[in-house]
């Protein structure tokens, strides 16, 4: 059985080569990802990414570090390289929380001048509350009458 298997593939080899040599067969290259820690392939990288981030890809990675003993100079390299992720990570993280400090404190910002005019504002009231309105001779007070008003004031005469 397992010649037949055998003389298949070979078969199949041969005709493979004669039609690539006659034009018939167009050769298309397919992007293959392996993870050589697992010995599987994936079609595309996120099927790759998923699988780094598997369990059982885990587990296998431990397994074949403890197996593999590595040099004391490629053991410094990978120290420094996953020290000098771990920094790039906690400054990002560092950068984000001043820009949502800044962002808070511009709002604050904001909310304090809102008050201080409407403070501002609310004491100038007071002020011409206070003071009595003074007209010269022949003068009169304008005043704003709503159309509703004018109307009312109308069908009272």
């Amino acid at each position: 059985m397992r010649k037949y298997r055998e003389e298949i593939a070979q078969r199949y080899a041969q005709e493979e080569e004669e039609a690539l040599a006659n034009g018939d067969i167009e050769e298309v290259m397919v992007e293959e990802y392996r993870c050589e820690v697992c010995k599987k392939l994936f079609k595309n990288t996120k099927q790759m990414d998923n699988h780094l981030q598997s369990k059982k890809h885990k587990d296998n990675y431990a397994r074949f570090k403890e197996s593999v003993e590595l040099d004391d100079e490629t053991e410094q390299v990978i120290k420094e390289e996953e020290e000098k992720k771990q920094s790039e990570i906690e400054e990002e993280q560092r950068r984000l929380r001043e820009e949502k400090l800044k962002e808070i404190e511009s709002m604050q910002k904001k909310k304090t001048r809102k008050a201080k005019k409407n403070d501002s504002d609310q004491e100038e009231v007071k002020q011409e509350e206070e003071e009595p309105t003074v007209f010269k001779e022949g003068e009169e007070e304008e005043q704003y009458i709503s159309k509703n008003k004018l109307k009312k004031m109308k069908e009272k005469e």
